[in-house]
């Protein structure tokens, strides 16, 4: 995950790096869960299917997804 990070968002990634923050703290249980406790059922019912449809590359688009919008919010934290 750290990879995607890198070449889709390196602002938040160098921002993450400077705090000593990699994916497995707060993509790990994002993972391990397929985002069961982080959103509406709604939503996770499509990206459910999306994924047995298409595989893990869904999950980490999603995951890239969710970084980039609140990736501005991220950036600012001091």
């Amino acid at each position: 995950m750290d990879v995607y990070v890198y070449n889709n968002l390196p602002d938040l990634h160098f921002y993450l790096k400077r705090y000593d923050l990699n994916a497995q703290c707060y993509a790990l249980s994002w993972f391990l869960t397929l985002y069961s406790q982080q959103l509406p059922k709604t939503i996770l019912n499509k990206l459910w299917i999306l994924f047995l449809i298409k595989g893990w590359k869904v999950i980490i688009k999603f995951g890239i997804s969710l970084l980039f919008a609140f990736q501005h919010d991220i950036l600012m934290k001091n």
